[in-house]
């Protein structure tokens, strides 16, 4: 992908996200919750730009999916219970997890 197509993305993207009948309350149609397995496979190969472990019981992190998965920008909180579903957040998609 080149810097022009790179930002017609971001540009559209922003669009999506300041139209308030794309999305809901918090950061669009694209909120899910996913297992450890989905976790890693959607974010296999993304730009993981913050990563921040510092609170007690979950990790933030945002950052631009891979290429493969259309380069949407994300959200994740996982959390660090054995087991435990994590919030992968990706607007625009209707689930993230297998988008």
């Amino acid at each position: 992908m080149n810097d022009e197509d790179f930002m017609k993305e971001r540009a559209a993207e922003v669009a999506a996200m300041n139209d308030t009948a794309n999305h809901g309350p918090f950061c669009g149609r694209g909120y899910s919750p996913v297992t450890d397995a989905q976790l890693a496979e959607t974010l296999a190969g993304a730009e993981i730009v913050i990563d921040e472990d510092r609170f007690d019981g979950f990790v933030y992190m945002e950052g631009y999916l891979s290429a493969e998965r259309g380069g949407h920008a994300f959200l994740a909180v996982k959390t660090c219970t054995p087991g435990s579903v994590h919030l992968l957040a990706v607007p625009g998609l209707a689930c993230a997890a297998h988008g």
